[in-house]
């Protein structure tokens, strides 16, 4: 596994250009073959949608931070529920509007989504969370996870174009389109090990978090400073390595769709989004 995240972070390596942690345009180009016009969109959409990750972990941080401080034996599991309850509330959203925007023909699939979200809008409007520490900090965290959701519907429109534009000039070739989803697996199986790695990173940079607001004499405390500051950094660290694979992934996803028909590619998101709601990092 090890591996795998090794050859991914190569591979993010050599897209990246003048040790900038964004990727360029000719990066892009280079995938894609691609207008300018259409190229720069997806490249502002693929920002904002992997900063938006960066923002969500930023908010659930500070909100289980508060959260554990002021009820520490049901914390977790608390901000676990709700976290993945708001993800499932977007992530239907997402995909109502996704297949609305593509005109998508499965009606089935259609009335299905629409559904989810409908329950699942309803189960908002009569929730309570009157339970957690800090309503402002909780509307925050809702919020970036809304917005995350809403970036991924805007990078879906941007990549709609780019197939539009591409897919018609594109020659199949059969080995070439396996190294491609080959490719891509690798990259997510990494993703999905920073995602594991990171739930641990927070979880020891709450607990250095709230020990340091605990310790009385801690502006006299040389150990829990130290130990405060590192997994704080080690936490931000782990972020930033999330943004900049969410990229990468996107680009494997991209590279591997353009050869694919609207049918696959829309059947391919839908399940791949759905498993990211799902996931609890």
């Amino acid at each position: 596994m090890e591996n795998l995240l090794l050859q991914a972070l190569l591979s993010l390596l050599l897209l990246l250009s003048n040790n900038n942690a964004s990727y360029s345009n000719d990066a892009i180009d280079d995938y894609l073959f691609c207008t300018d016009h259409v190229e720069d969109d997806l490249n502002s959409t693929l920002e904002a949608y992997a900063d938006s990750y960066h923002q969500v972990l930023n908010n659930k941080f500070f909100m289980i931070e508060l959260q554990t401080y002021v009820d520490p034996q049901n914390a977790e599991e608390t901000m676990k529920t709700e976290i993945l309850r708001l993800e499932h509330l977007y992530q239907s959203k997402w995909a109502k509007d996704f297949l609305e925007s593509i005109d998508a023909e499965d009606k089935e699939l259609v009335n299905l989504y629409n559904d989810k979200y409908r329950k699942a809008l309803e189960e908002d409007s009569a929730f309570q969370h009157k339970g957690f520490a800090h309503e402002e900090l909780y509307n925050l965290l809702k919020t970036s996870i809304s917005r995350k959701w809403e970036n991924r519907k805007n990078l879906d429109i941007a990549e709609a174009k780019l197939f539009a534009e591409t897919s018609g000039n594109l020659k199949k070739d059969k080995v070439q389109i396996e190294m491609m989803k080959k490719d891509l697996m690798e990259v997510e199986k990494a993703v999905n090990i920073i995602k594991a790695d990171l739930q641990g990173l927070r979880t020891a940079a709450v607990i250095a978090s709230n020990e340091y607001r605990n310790t009385l004499n801690a502006l006299n405390n040389a150990e829990t400073p130290t130990a405060y500051e590192t997994a704080r950094s080690d936490f931000a660290d782990g972020k930033e390595e999330l943004r900049d694979m969410i990229k990468l992934l996107e680009m494997k996803r991209i590279e591997f769709l353009k050869f694919q028909t609207p049918e696959f590619r829309t059947y391919w998101i839908l399940a791949e989004m759905k498993e990211d709601a799902e996931q609890y990092y």
